[in-house]
């Protein structure tokens, strides 16, 4: 098949940061994509349809089978690549109709947020589903319960893949109720702690911070406030996209808990937790959320909120922030200095960080189950198919055996690889996941803006998502 093969999938108007999104939540209602981490929640609604992969499909599907090549027919595949990324992912495609020309793909643009992941679950019910779809970690659990994604428990055996193929975390998420649900695609290292090397020289800085208590001083001293206004903030700690995304990652690095996976309890309100949304009330009420809320509104807010371009405009001294930032700094200022290290470790703690990232699966009723889960494997549990992918969208593979990390590193990447290989946490695995980050979403802010304690704010948002999650349970 030629490189120039056409494809006719529609896809919205997106800048570089709406490439491939991944993964933080703002949204509460239960279905919902999430908030994500680059801010595409901007990317346009709905489904584009796309024309065939041109590639002499031979008729008829395929029981599973030892030999990938054994699979024939054609498959859909929803995927949520727009922007710059979008073709990219596409040539991937390509890569793998080469190598398997008895399968021809369907590529569907589908930018799982609320509108597209309410008709896949409508196609789903209506026996008409995609073959393949993508998903966000956090989201296979609930997916899985709720007979949107079948168990691909058998395959994964099949196939000779383990745990141990995969990064802990991403690996941890996929696996609900005794069941596999999907494989890992991408494993996003949240987050790399940027600092502004010429403010911090501005303030007499010479090195970045190790310690919470470091950072905590620092961000003071890099904060500057002229006439009542605050002109340059030293840290946001509740714009680490969005407030239920900067909440576990600042409530882990206290030593919290969100979830006791074993128990299906959920457990917010741990006093680390608690201690970590005290610490971020008193930034709020130190220099007055709305003060801060004021100086932050051009620059959007919540999930949306740019902090690739107001750390480069040198309006926050420092910051965590994903890999994926890079464009946007290097776009508003190409010549800063600045640095990329871990994220300061809070007392006798390690340095604390999570896994966020996309995962592939196949959804109930899907038509071709043997072709889906060959472009599956190869796409997610190959060396091939993760180098190609993981170049395409200059994202690390979560599979962690991959030959993509025996190489250089494209872009950034060499730099989170050390915090990709230090992280221990993944987002609460249950199928209220989407509820409990609407629910923390809320429950940070009403603590920010003083309408409840963080005691307070965080007891109710563990028994309402408790309440929840025991009605889901019930139901099942």
């Amino acid at each position: 098949m030629a490189d120039d093969t056409r494809y006719d999938t529609a896809q919205p108007d997106a800048d570089t940061d709406a490439d491939a999104t991944p993964h933080a939540h703002a949204a509460s209602t239960r279905i919902s994509r999430g908030g994500l981490l680059r801010g595409a929640a901007a990317l346009g609604a709905g489904l584009a349809g796309a024309s065939l992969l041109p590639s002499g499909a031979l008729p008829g599907g395929a029981a599973l089978a030892a030999d990938p090549q054994a699979a024939s027919g054609t498959i859909e595949v929803w995927y949520p690549y727009s922007g710059t990324t979008g073709p990219l992912v596409l040539q991937v495609f390509n890569e793998f109709q080469k190598s398997h020309p008895n399968i021809t793909l369907k590529p569907t643009f589908a930018s799982n947020d609320l509108s597209s992941n309410q008709k896949l679950f409508a196609a789903v019910s209506a026996g008409l589903p995609p073959d393949v779809t993508w998903v966000d970690g956090p989201e296979v659990a609930g997916w899985g319960v709720r007979g949107i994604l079948q168990p691909i428990d058998a395959y994964v055996k099949t196939a000779g893949l383990t745990a141990s193929d995969f990064w802990a975390p991403a690996w941890q998420q996929l696996l609900y109720n005794g069941h596999i649900w999907a494989l890992p695609f991408t494993a996003d290292p949240n987050f790399g702690f940027y600092y502004n090397k010429q403010l911090f020289a501005a303030s007499g800085i010479k090195e970045p911070p190790t310690t919470f208590d470091e950072m905590n001083r620092m961000a003071q001293e890099l904060t500057v406030v002229k006439n009542g206004n605050i002109q340059q903030i030293g840290l946001l700690p509740w714009n680490v996209y969005g407030n239920a995304n900067s909440m576990v990652t600042w409530g882990w690095m206290f030593g919290g808990s969100f979830f006791d996976q074993a128990k299906n309890k959920v457990t917010a309100n741990d006093p680390r937790v608690v201690a970590a949304l005290e610490w971020m009330v008193s930034y709020a009420k130190k220099y007055g959320i709305t003060k801060i809320a004021s100086f932050t509104a051009p620059f959007g807010a919540g999930p949306n909120f740019q902090n690739g371009q107001v750390f480069a405009i040198g309006k926050m001294a420092m910051q965590p922030m994903g890999p994926w930032e890079v464009p946007a700094i290097t776009q508003f200022n190409p010549n800063l200095q600045y640095g990329i290290t871990k994220l300061p470790a809070y007392k006798n703690l390690p340095s604390s960080s999570w896994v966020g990232g996309w995962c592939v699966g196949i959804p109930i009723g899907a038509k071709n189950p043997a072709a889906a889960w060959e472009f599956v494997r190869w796409i997610c549990a190959s060396n091939e198919g993760t180098t190609k992918a993981g170049t395409a969208t200059v994202d690390f593979p979560g599979y962690k055996a991959s030959s993509f990390f025996k190489g250089k590193l494209p872009g950034v990447l060499e730099q989170f690889y050390p915090i990709l290989q230090a992280t221990q946490h993944h987002r609460p695995v249950t199928p209220a996941e989407d509820y409990y980050m609407g629910q923390l979403d809320t429950e940070v802010s009403n603590a920010l803006y003083g309408k409840k304690t963080p005691t307070q704010a965080l007891t109710d948002c563990t028994n309402n998502v408790q309440s929840y999650l025991d009605g889901l349970l019930k139901r099942r």
